[in-house]
């Protein structure tokens, strides 16, 4: 049976603070292929370290997915009603309360932008009840 010791003898040695001394003989002919196995086996643990790292993250999607959809569900409550709130108490166009709305809402939700204010209230049907799409003649 093959056994590495035989071909590859080493010694081990007790050194300070816990840590011990690794003597390996080798052949001079066989060094760099020793070299090349453990650059490989560096490799090996680093894919598998990559792999590790990518269940992990599946494992936690589900959940992230859930703390995300209740952060968008807020953002959109925030922005609704900051609008309603708005327009019931200043008389304003629909743009000012528009940009009104976004200025606030960005103190809150700080990635808050005028496109996803508006994004939101559109589909809220809100710009349309407040008049924002008539035209002007």
């Amino acid at each position: 049976m093959y056994s590495l010791q035989n071909h590859f003898p080493f010694h081990v040695d007790p050194a300070s603070d816990g840590k011990v001394s690794l003597t390996i003989e080798i052949e001079a002919i066989h060094v760099r292929a020793f070299l090349q196995m453990l650059d490989s086996l560096g490799d090996f643990f680093r894919i598998i370290n990559n792999k590790a790292k990518v269940a992990l993250a599946y494992t936690r999607l589900p959940d992230n997915q859930e703390k995300a959809a209740k952060y968008y569900d807020e953002y959109c409550t925030c922005v609704v009603d900051t609008f309603k709130q708005l327009r019931h108490e200043k008389e304003q166009p629909p743009r000012e309360l528009l940009s009104a709305t976004a200025r606030y809402v960005k103190d809150i939700y700080p990635n808050s932008s005028y496109n996803s204010v508006k994004q939101i209230l559109t589909k809220s049907g809100e710009l349309k009840k407040s008049g924002f799409y008539q035209k002007n003649f």
